[in-house]
């Protein structure tokens, strides 16, 4: 799921929210893109205490599920665990289903309960809304199917569930699938982690060659998105094929 997607949800109901993005928060949103993290986790900071100062509480929503996504993304589950409980407080203040979904779902990873799957499944309003809940529940094969209904938009969501059905099955053809909807999501880590998984499908098939070169494009993504910590792990299984 794009993190800018993410950010740019919006809200309604008994507490009437700000709905214009301010300047700090499009800066954080320029500086996710410019994959410049210090500038991003500053400015998403300052937005949200901005946010605070008045009371909007859909721009807290949203730059605290920011605040999350990025600290699943770098493996800090304190952090991500922390921002999850405030999201559950201010998502019952905003009559917003998309909201509460999209809540449910933090609280299942940051809480490992299934639970906040199927409780984000209730209140799924679209297929592929559907299809990323029974993702999130194992159910890949389902959620695979629900794609063909769910039309060609969030490539990150389709990406997502690709990837989760690629694990299960051990598939290369879905592996290459969740490589095509991570590009065009512009999802730096998804297109590696695809990549590291063909790499690693080659390798357990004796075709090694095939295998450092998925390896190689996964180090200069991560290397790119400024992941320097990843491509180092990646580097280092390369140089023992």
């Amino acid at each position: 799921m794009s993190l800018l997607g993410l950010m740019a949800c919006s809200s309604g109901g008994p507490v009437e929210p700000v709905t214009s993005i301010h300047p700090l928060e499009q800066d954080a949103l320029y500086a996710l893109e410019l994959k410049m993290p210090v500038e991003a986790a500053y400015a998403l900071d300052a937005a949200l205490e901005k946010y605070q100062s008045i009371d909007d509480l859909a721009g807290q929503w949203r730059i605290r599920y920011a605040i999350a996504s990025i600290a699943f993304t770098n493996d800090d589950l304190i952090e991500a665990a922390t921002q999850a409980d405030v999201l559950e407080e201010i998502a019952e203040q905003l009559n917003s289903a998309t909201i509460k979904y999209k809540t449910y779902l933090m609280l299942g990873r940051s809480r490992d309960d299934e639970q906040y799957y199927y409780d984000a499944l209730n209140l799924a309003s679209s297929t592929l809304q559907k299809a990323v809940a029974r993702a999130y529940l194992g159910e890949t094969g389902l959620a695979v199917e629900l794609l063909e209904d769910a039309g060609s938009n969030n490539p990150g969501d389709r990406g997502f569930i690709y990837y989760q059905h690629a694990l299960v099955t051990e598939s290369p053809t879905y592996f290459h699938l969740s490589l095509d909807a991570y590009r065009l999501a512009e999802d730096s880590r998804g297109v590696a982690d695809s990549l590291v998984s063909l790499a690693r499908i080659e390798f357990a098939n004796n075709r090694i060659r095939q295998a450092q070169t998925y390896a190689r494009r996964a180090v200069r993504v991560l290397e790119s998105a400024g992941d320097s910590g990843r491509a180092r792990t990646v580097e280092d299984w390369l140089s023992t094929l």
